[in-house]
């Protein structure tokens, strides 16, 4: 046995010790009460866990750890409300019918949390809030107001801003994904053509949520058609 195996807490000590009758029952209730409430706080912890295992069930998404689409849609439209400056980016999968056909939905989800995962690993939550509205589409929520950084770096104006975040929203999923491609392909499948096409919208006076939603979405379609034609595939997504 250890020396340490010895050692006593100064409760139990005192009570070893040959304290007074009174003074060593009462501690021993002490004891006893510590011990409930530590039973009790085990539990309340538990609970605790629970409930915000609860909380992120009904606000991010399953798939891909994105905001689900209830909760994305909710933080559009109050962006909306606030009327402050704001851009959507409006990203797409190009490709994943193909996938879906090819291979089954399961590589399909695989690569939607894969894109999720990309986006979550580069994207500070305080810097770009990410969503996913529904199927193979991703949202990218962002302010446009001036920062406190801001005044110690070069002025940028809001649409260069937009350019840059856009850009890089595409770029980090683009390589990502033809990483993941190279993954499988070393497992023995060609996935084929795989992208990821966006557009964006800045917000304006007046604009409803949908307003600026159009507005990204048909960006977005208009960069899906060029990578079709830069890309001589058909994509049907």
């Amino acid at each position: 046995m250890h020396e340490s195996d010895n050692f006593k807490s100064p409760s139990e000590l005192y009570v070893s010790v040959g304290t007074d009758i009174d003074t060593g029952i009462h501690i021993s209730i002490l004891i006893g009460k510590i011990a409930v409430l530590e039973s009790k706080n085990v539990i309340l912890q538990a609970e605790i866990n629970n409930l915000r295992a609860e909380i992120d069930n009904l606000t991010y998404d399953k798939l891909t750890g994105l905001l689900c689409a209830s909760i994305a849609r909710k933080t559009l439209e109050s962006l909306v409300n606030e009327g402050n400056p704001f851009a959507l980016i409006f990203g797409d999968l190009d490709g994943l019918k193909q996938i879906n056909d090819r291979f089954g939905h399961d590589r399909g989800d695989e690569l939607i949390a894969t894109t999720g995962e990309i986006l979550r690993n580069h994207f500070r939550d305080t810097d770009v809030i990410l969503g996913r509205p529904g199927g193979d589409e991703i949202w990218g929520m962002f302010s446009l107001a001036p920062r406190d950084e801001d005044s110690q770096s070069p002025s940028i104006s809001p649409e260069e801003r937009v350019k840059i975040i856009k850009q890089r929203f595409k770029s980090q999923v683009n390589a990502g994904l033809d990483q993941w491609k190279q993954d499988r392909l070393a497992s023995g499948e060609d996935i084929g053509y795989v992208g990821f096409s966006v557009g964006s919208a800045m917000f304006k006076p007046g604009d409803s949520p949908d307003d600026v939603i159009n507005r990204a979405s048909k960006a977005m379609a208009k960069d899906k058609q060029t990578n079709k034609k830069r890309n001589g595939v058909v994509i049907n997504n």
